[in-house]
């Protein structure tokens, strides 16, 4: 059997000592550069040290970290909308019956489903203050609605005011999202429906309808009085012009006469015969128009 030689063996120990310089370069050099990384533009990345955050927003681009364990990275999609639903039950899940009703201010119960759509804003927040938010934003609408719908009567929830109560619920949630630094921004909030409870709607209705037809009368009541006011203060005024005029034309008769009768007294007091007999015989022929008269002097004594 052929026994290999020492100049052999050096060379095959060698070898596989260069191959195994080789192997750990190779390997040094593919641990050094996994930790590359790329942050895509529709995303933010969180770096961590040993667990701690050493960078909350590194922006899109190629960075480089040192790999792991030292540090590891975590990439968001900051741009991504998120769903949440208030109100709406889950996939394959029955509802609880009360689950969208909320007590209004005037005592009633209202259906709302309601819609949020949120973005990731500060992705170290986001990452670390809770696993899920779908929970987290969907507990602090139904708390906003609790008492929006609780100060808020129904006909101004299901007529006036729903766009008020979609942007006081979207100021409320951001809120409370902000007090407790989930690191998310609320988008929009729109309504999935709304309405009274199925088992009551047609009473609604009815209520509704009667609502409507009361209003309808004042409105007419209020047209009817816009058309006919002008009209009865015009009269009025026509009234009392008229009434002015012969108040004024009375008094200027009664002034004429008084002043007549204050001539003729003053020439009655000068002459008072022939005033008289002149008097007497203008007043005989006002009653007897039609007779001649004969002028007789007195009989002498």
């Amino acid at each position: 059997m052929a026994q290999s030689s020492p100049d052999n063996m050096h060379s095959s120990r060698a070898g596989t000592v260069k191959a195994i310089k080789l192997a750990i370069a190779a390997a040094a050099a593919l641990y050094v550069l996994s930790g590359v990384y790329t942050v895509k533009t529709s995303e933010l990345a969180v770096l961590q040290r040993f667990g701690r955050v050493r960078a909350a927003h590194v922006p899109p681009g190629i960075h480089y970290h040192f790999p792991w364990p030292v540090e590891s990275v975590t990439k968001l999609k900051v741009k991504e909308i998120k769903r949440v639903t208030v109100g709406v039950p889950p996939e394959q899940a029955e509802a609880p019956p009360n689950m969208a009703q909320f007590v209004t201010g005037d005592e009633n119960f209202v259906d709302m489903k309601v819609l949020i759509q949120y973005v990731i804003k500060e992705p170290g927040n986001y990452l670390f203050a809770t696993r899920d938010a779908n929970p987290l934003v969907t507990r602090a609408a139904e708390a906003a609605l609790t008492r929006i719908a609780a100060s808020t009567e129904i006909g101004a929830i299901l007529t006036t005011e729903r766009l008020a109560i979609l942007g006081e619920l979207k100021e409320t949630v951001q809120a409370d999202l902000d007090c407790w630094r989930c690191g998310i921004q609320v988008v929009s909030v729109s309504f999935l429906g709304i309405g009274p409870p199925e088992d009551v709607a047609d009473s609604f209705i009815d209520v509704a309808s009667a609502r409507e037809d009361k209003q309808r009368y004042v409105d007419e009541a209020h047209a009817y009085a816009s058309a006919t006011l002008p009209s009865a203060r015009g009269q009025a005024a026509r009234i009392l012009s008229n009434a002015e005029a012969y108040s004024l034309r009375r008094k200027a008769e009664v002034d004429g006469r008084t002043q007549r009768f204050t001539e003729m007294l003053k020439k009655y007091r000068k002459a008072r015969d022939v005033t008289a007999t002149r008097l007497y015989i203008e007043t005989m022929e006002r009653i007897l128009p039609n007779c001649k008269l004969y002028i007789l002097p007195r009989a002498r004594k």
